[in-house]
């Protein structure tokens, strides 16, 4: 079964002192909310927080230092407005993780956390005959 591997082709954008929030731009094809988090080594993150957000990321501008428009991201972190949350798990000892209420047909938008691991949130658009699982990865907070 193919995976759908969550690199860092994402734009990134100070979340905290610490960590940065990684957000994958482009929307995945999963046939379910379901997958795996793992970290930079490939293996397996338990203890994950995997959270569904009820609406979409808005864009934001990102300026230069000399303030000088650059491009935008996509920005909405759930964690801070906590009524965004529609649904959250844990991943398993195995990274495994599965928000069984997903519908499909539409997008879907998550944040994925770990102690020690910087933030993530990707769009998922669910379609019933795509075979594809979610196999995320976190990268380490520097």
């Amino acid at each position: 079964m193919p995976f759908l591997v969550a690199l860092l082709f994402a734009s990134t954008m100070q979340a905290d002192a610490q960590l940065v929030l990684i957000e994958i731009e482009k929307p995945f094809t999963a046939h379910s909310l379901s997958g795996t988090v793992i970290g930079p080594d490939g293996l397996p993150i338990a203890g994950a927080v995997v959270e569904e957000c009820d609406a979409p990321f808005a864009p934001i501008e990102v300026k230069s230092a000399n303030g000088e428009p650059t491009g935008t991201v996509l920005h909405g972190d759930c964690t801070r407005e906590p009524n965004r949350i529609i649904s959250s798990t844990v991943t398993n000892l195995g990274g495994h993780f599965h928000l069984p209420s997903a519908k499909a047909g539409k997008a879907h938008y998550l944040h994925i956390s770990s102690p020690g691991f910087d933030p993530m949130q990707i769009t998922v658009m669910l379609k019933f005959f795509v075979g594809a699982r979610l196999r995320i990865q976190l990268h380490i907070a520097t």
